[in-house]
């Protein structure tokens, strides 16, 4: 074998020393440094890997149609990428009660909400669980979408938009206080619907009393004191007193319910009594009547006036004015404080009702009668 000469030794080891310098400066750059982000879970990851794809399986991941790869797996590798992978995962969503199952790459509520694409901001949504509570171990999550409906309470109507799943809630959250005994259409247990027209109707109740009147009765008795055909009330009636307790209802102001709740009576009424006469007529009298009479002539200016009969009126003659007898009726006045009897004959009209008198006699038939002028002398008729 031939042998190296020492220069020659000392050029071979240097080319070799060269060629594992630069065979150490390619592996060194080939190595890749980048953060793997794995279900929100940062880590470094230092590989030779080439692609997106083969670093994330160098860490024993497999990742499925569903799953979620940013960048994708087929973009070049380069140092201090950042690689973001979600597992796909089951989550159970109700909508307004409806059952919405869903494989996806969601970590949180909100994700798994905003995958669903509602038609609704996710500010506008009710539910029932944190938007920010990661999306593992079968969560389930219940959505309510927003409802336009209307209330009517207090005489007034307001337009509101709410997420509440029923009508006392959508009620307390528009700050409308129901009482106990207020109507609320549909009722407050209901599920509120969109469009809805929500009614509240104000109950309120009071107790008051009251005094209601009590007829009375009218008792009818005979009188042998009265001429037949006579009557006269011989004891005027008088309503009596009921006092009355009633509880109100009233709706809206308007009443619509009254209940009795007792009653007393305060005052018994007094009943009217009223007498019919039974005594016989003397005979050849066809009536009689009992009461005051009056008189006129005698310088009052009515002497020379003609009569209601269209006579003369003379106050020297024996005429008189009655307010029914017919004209040319010869009636005898008895005095019932001197005896003395006249007949007149009725030629007149009056006395007026309101003055109280029975018969206005001429000043000559007062004359007779009584010996004086008097203005309310008690006599009885017959005729």
């Amino acid at each position: 074998m031939r042998r190296l000469g020492p220069n020659q030794a000392t050029q071979l080891l240097a080319l070799v020393a060269g060629f594992l310098l630069i065979g150490n400066l390619l592996v060194v750059r080939s190595v890749r440094e980048v953060t793997v982000v794995v279900d929100g879970e940062p880590t470094t990851l230092r590989t030779l890997s080439g692609t997106v794809g083969e670093a994330v399986a160098s860490l024993g991941i497999d990742v499925r149609p569903r799953d979620a790869l940013s960048p994708s797996a087929d973009q070049p590798l380069v140092s201090g990428d950042t690689i973001e992978y979600v597992r796909a995962r089951p989550v159970s969503i109700t909508v307004d009660g409806a059952p919405r199952s869903i494989v996806a790459p969601v970590l949180t509520v909100r994700e798994a909400i905003e995958y669903l694409d509602l038609p609704h901001a996710i500010q506008e949504l009710w539910v029932n669980q944190s938007l920010t509570r990661p999306t593992a171990g079968g969560t389930v999550v219940r959505v309510r979408l927003p409802r336009d409906v209307t209330i009517a309470a207090d005489g007034e109507t307001t337009a509101v938009t709410t997420t509440m799943r029923t009508v006392s809630a959508a009620l307390k959250e528009a700050g409308i206080e129901v009482g106990p005994d207020d109507i609320v259409e549909p009722g407050l247990n209901a599920l509120v619907e969109d469009g809805a027209m929500i009614l509240v109707a104000r109950v309120e109740q009071e107790t008051i009393t009251v005094d209601q009147a009590i007829p009375y009765e009218t008792i009818e008795r005979e009188t042998d004191e009265l001429y037949r055909g006579d009557s006269r009330v011989a004891q005027s009636g008088v309503q009596g007193v009921r006092r009355v307790t009633y509880r109100i209802t009233r709706v809206d102001g308007a009443e619509t319910e009254r209940d009795e709740l007792s009653r007393e009576v305060v005052t018994e009424p007094i009943p009217r009594i009223v007498e019919y006469g039974t005594r016989d007529y003397p005979p050849g009298v066809n009536g009689i009547d009992e009461g005051l009479a009056s008189y006129y002539g005698c310088g009052d200016g009515f002497d020379g006036q003609r009569t209601a009969s269209g006579e003369i009126f003379d106050d020297q003659a024996m005429t008189a004015a009655h307010r029914t007898l017919p004209f040319g009726t010869i009636v005898t006045v008895e005095s019932h404080e001197t005896g003395r009897t006249v007949k007149v004959r009725i030629n007149d009209r009056g006395p007026a009702a309101w003055t109280g008198k029975l018969i206005d006699l001429s000043c000559a038939a007062m004359i007779e009668l009584a010996g004086v002028t008097d203005g309310s002398h008690p006599v009885t008729i017959t005729w």
